[in-house]
């Protein structure tokens, strides 16, 4: 239910309660005792909801609260379970779409009334304050930005100073950041007006990487001090007064205070401050920046006096550093990056390995960067010298020195109980805190709780993640989903990870283990790691990794005994080693096997494949997970194992969410049409998928449609219009070569991904007023109705937007004798233009050359020009692109200056080539395009072989291009026939560069393969 989520303070309270307001509505027909019950459960369920809301991480729970919390939320689990199969009992009205409940003898919720009237009881008199001080639950999830700086709970108590490492010898891998910021203050010369501009550095990173440390070494520096007049150091936190900052600030410069009442008011101070500081170059430092309000105001004192002044923001919020006097100041970022080819964690600039600087001084001999202890620590300073002191505390209570190799079992016992619980680590974990609490909400704080399931060093994607976030009930919007992770990611809490096709993130080993611990006190969602013999606690959401748990005795099985029929949400990790029950899963709403999750890594290479053997699961299994009628939202289903999914699908009627992917399906079944309430579909990189049912028109809530990589697709049905609520739709790498046109009637229609084999859409589509991607100028000219008429008698198509084409363009497939009127009435503004002309006149030219943001043209000219092309030095502002398309060779000259931006210049040669020349070929002037870097010569393969040298008018223009790529200041590639492959060097160096044929031309023969 949309406005209620499944936070780990309340579980599934929320739900449950706008369920059973559901239940009330009209859609149902309760018997009357039926209604009174349900009323007042919920009643006193929203009130628990909210105190549960109130109390959660405000104050530590003695053993006595900690069990009715728990008790209130196995409560709130039990009763969703007995309303969805209250619901299924339910019949159909002949005369209405109602539900009406079975003539039964006592009220299906008897009993649970009882236990709501008890716990509800208990939690009043337990938290009677909190009760008095809850908020209405309406009002619980009203907020919806994100992007908030007020915390979600009472200010905490004021922060003790920041955590600095005062003894040089411990300030590991600081030599390469030290450098860099000592350069951007004093290191470079102020003889120019541009060094002695007021300049602005922040240092970013996570907790614990060593910012405070840094910015207090370079402040320290005598060398760095005598170069300004005025210094401050001053440290902000999440909860500042501002007016003590302010005058720290003050005192520090060494300005006089305002006398009398001013000195009250931050105003007053700031003006003080400035004042003082017009005529003096000065270094400020100011630490611990949380937001740009807190910005906003510390930065008004300071001055723009060009005298060199330096000013040094800290920061864990990455997107503090645009907020500035300019978005261009220098930025540090001192986040440790995992080497996937080491599996180390490296830090500072040079990339360095944190624990081999510390292994000498710190802990001795056998200590090295594999490690346990030190791949826990995750390459943060901060963590690895807590976690040094934790082994010191260690060894002086055994009064003994233990070998390095010895110590697994502290870890083990690290890992365990958390950091939180291990004496040594409490300025790691008090820096960690500060960074949960200032999340602004519970959804948010939920949202990064689940990210800590994920195993150490695992590369997770967004778009995955936030989908999960939803099959779980933290959030109902994907929008919503990526602002939650766009904010994470902001505040240092996961790491965005460098990938080409989609964001990857990975969570710091130490945030991990800080997140864990908070799990496992929370019982929110249990890992079998953590399992061990004594745990008696009611398991709700369970993730299976392929750790054996520390407390479990040796070959006894962690979940042995579990009840697998309490299970509401289950995700299976690869190396899990106990075997999944799925029969037994009967209340399931998420399961999530992930058996072949590393596979990701290697997506791009779809034939990779078929040389896998990955049978984790089987058509066996898929007819078991067919039995779950709960289940909400289905992943994993993969594997070369499942060759069918079985017409038992249609029994699982509550399925919102199914992916079925790189399995030996060749077809669905036409059950899958009867899947009502299904809203996402993927059915990406399936080896033998060929056909889709006409059944799939039948889904009528379906939002997403994936059928990326699969390599046998080669048709949609028609029916796919049906899906009136289709939202996206993609369709990379699949052979389908043409869409139908009923997709004009797929109104909703957002996001859609093709294939470079679908070069354009029908011109209809431009209706489709919410698809991105279409030029605004189309959009506008479809309203136009004597427009539209006009183009009854045009073949056109649309082209979506691309690297090169942000805005969209169109494809002109009509012949025209010049460029048509209406381009340059009602297109000028398009980014892609595809266009068929008899003649090229100096008209022409003018209307090309004046649209603006034109990047990528295509010429298909129809008539051998008599007269040569002249491409002046005006226009084409941004063509990045051009494509000329001729029957023989075109005679077209750049002038100086032309086409200032174009990279890539192609010639097409689809029919007769023409004559040989009678004289030697004019000039082309590429040597005139400044940043060209691609010239390309395609020609037809029925009437070349697939060779442009076979016509001697085509090779001498060949020859041409080769000579002025010698002339061309930069390097120039040359692609002829998609076979020969010829890179120019720059005209200064191709003295140095030698060849076969003394051209100066390395040339490389090759067979270059299909993108």
């Amino acid at each position: 239910m949309e406005g209620a989520p499944v936070t780990a303070a309340t579980g599934v309270l929320g739900p449950v309660v706008a369920k059973l307001g559901a239940l009330l509505s009209s859609d149902y027909k309760l018997r009357r005792q039926t209604r009174k019950d349900v009323k007042s459960i919920r009643s006193k369920l929203k009130s628990v909801h909210s105190i549960l809301w109130a109390i959660w991480e405000k104050e530590d729970l003695d053993a006595e609260s900690k069990v009715l919390k728990k008790e209130a939320l196995d409560l709130a689990a039990d009763m969703d379970d007995a309303i969805d199969d209250f619901i299924l009992t339910m019949q159909g009205s002949h005369r209405s779409k109602r539900l009406i409940e079975r003539k039964i003898e006592v009220s299906p919720f008897q009993d649970f009334k009882r236990r709501v009237d008890d716990v509800s009881a208990r939690c009043h008199s337990k938290w009677k304050w909190k009760d008095r001080s809850a908020q209405p639950f309406s009002s619980l999830f009203a907020w919806r930005n994100t992007k908030s700086s007020t915390p979600s709970q009472p200010p905490p108590p004021p922060r003790r100073a920041p955590f600095v490492r005062k003894d040089v010898s411990e300030l590991v891998c600081m030599d390469g950041w030290r450098n860099e910021l000592t350069r951007y203050l004093v290191g470079e010369e102020e003889s120019t007006m541009v060094e002695l501009q007021l300049k602005i550095v922040s240092i970013v990173g996570m907790a614990g990487v060593g910012k405070t440390t840094l910015a207090s070494l370079v402040y320290g520096d005598e060398e760095i001090a005598n170069k300004f007049q005025s210094r401050s150091f001053v440290s902000v936190t999440s909860t500042p007064n501002m007016k003590e900052v302010l005058t720290s600030i003050l005192q520090q410069v060494g300005a006089q205070p305002p006398a009398g009442t001013e000195a009250r008011t931050e105003e007053h101070i700031i003006h003080t401050i400035s004042n003082f500081l017009e005529n003096k170059r000065y270094l400020v430092i100011i630490d611990d920046i949380w937001n740009r309000e807190q910005w906003d105001i510390i930065r008004r004192p300071f001055p723009v006096n060009n005298l060199g002044s330096r000013i040094v923001m800290t920061s864990r919020i990455h997107s503090m550093r645009g907020y500035d006097f300019d978005n261009n100041k220098p930025c540090i970022r001192m986040n440790p990056q995992l080497s996937f080819d080491k599996r180390r964690w490296l830090y500072g600039p040079d990339r360095e390995d944190v624990a081999a600087r510390m292994k000498p001084d710190m802990v001795g001999e056998g200590f090295d960067c594999d490690h346990p202890i030190v791949r826990m620590c995750g390459g943060v300073p901060l963590a690895l010298l807590c976690m040094f002191s934790a082994m010191a505390m260690v060894c002086q209570q055994q009064e003994q020195a233990r070998d390095v190799q010895d110590m697994i079992e502290f870890e083990r016992r690290v890992k365990q109980s958390g950091i939180q619980n291990t004496p040594g680590f409490e300025p790691l974990v008090e820096s960690l805190q500060l960074g949960y609490n200032d999340l602004p909400h519970h959804m948010l704080k939920t949202c990064l709780l689940y990210c800590s399931i994920y195993p150490e060093n695992y590369k997770f994607y967004g778009d995955d993640l936030v989908m999960r976030w939803i099959a779980e009930g933290f959030i109902y919007e994907l929008d919503a989903g990526k602002g939650y992770l766009e904010e994470l990611g902001d505040r240092g809490l996961l790491m965005l990870l460098e990938d080409k096709d989609e964001k990857a993130y990975q969570m710091n080993p130490v945030m991990r283990n800080f997140l864990g611990w908070k799990l496992r006190e929370g019982n929110f969602i249990t890992c079998s790691s953590d399992i061990t013999s004594s745990c008696a606690c009611r398991i709700h959401r369970l993730c299976m990794d392929d750790y054996s748990a520390d407390g479990a005795a040796e070959g006894v099985d962690p979940l042995f005994g579990l009840y697998w029929s309490q299970i509401r949400s289950l995700v299976v990790f690869e190396g899990a080693k106990t075997y999944v029950p799925f029969e037994k899963l009967e209340h399931v709403r998420v399961l999530d096997l992930q058996y072949h999750q590393r596979l990701r890594e290697t997506r791009k290479y779809v034939h990779v494949f078929e040389d896998l053997d990955f049978e984790a699961l089987g058509n066996d299994h898929v007819k078991d997970i067919c039995g779950l009628l709960r289940v909400r939202h289905l992943f994993g289903l993969e594997g070369k194992g499942i060759s069918e999914i079985p017409p038992e699908i249609a029994r699982l009627q509550y399925l919102e969410t199914l992916h079925v992917r790189r399995t030996l399906i060749r077809e669905l079944p036409s059950e899958i049409g009867d899947l009502q309430q299904l809203k996402t579909l993927v059915m990406s990189r399936n080896l033998k998928l060929a056909e889709l049912p006409r059944e799939i028109g039948d889904l009528k809530n379906l939002e997403t449609l994936d059928l990326s990589y699969n390599q046998e697709l080669t048709e949609l049905p028609r029916e796919i219009r049906k899906l009136q609520n289709l939202k996206q739709l993609l369709l990379t790498f699949i052979p389908v070569t043409k869409l139908p046109k009923e997709m004009v009637g797929l109104k909703k229609l957002k996001k859609l991904a093709l294939d470079s084999a679908i070069s354009a859409l029908p011109w209809e589509t431009s209706q489709l007023s919410n698809l991105e991607g279409v030029a605004e100028c189309v959009r506008q000219a479809w309203k136009n109705s004597d427009l539209v008429s006009e183009f009854s008698a045009e073949i056109l198509s649309i082209q979506m937007d691309a690297w090169t084409t942000e805005r969209g363009g169109l494809t002109v497939g009509t012949k025209h004798m010049h460029i048509p009127w209406w381009i340059k009435d009602h297109f000028n503004d398009l980014a892609y233009l595809d266009i068929r002309i008899c003649k090229l006149e100096e008209q022409d030219l003018k209307i090309l050359r004046e649209m603006p943001s034109l990047k990528d043209l295509k010429l298909r000219l129809e008539v051998v020009p008599r007269k040569p092309i002249v491409i002046s030095g005006e226009g084409f502002p941004r063509l990045m692109w051009l494509v000329v398309d001729s029957r023989a060779s075109p005679i077209i000259t750049f002038q100086e200056g032309a086409m200032p931006e174009l990279h890539r210049l192609i010639f097409e040669f689809q029919f007769y080539g023409g004559p040989p020349a009678n004289k030697d070929p004019p000039c082309l002037g590429i040597n005139h395009l400044r940043n060209l870097y691609h010239v390309e010569f395609r020609c037809n393969e029925e009437w070349y072989k697939g060779a442009a040298e076979s016509s001697p008018c085509v090779s001498a223009m060949i020859d041409v291009v080769r000579k002025e790529a010698q002339e061309h200041p930069r390097w120039i590639e040359i692609l002829v026939s998609g076979r020969k492959r010829e890179r120019f060097p720059r005209k200064e160096s191709a003295q140095e560069v030698s060849s076969s044929d003394g051209s100066g031309a390395e040339i490389q023969e090759e067979t270059l393969e299909a993108a």
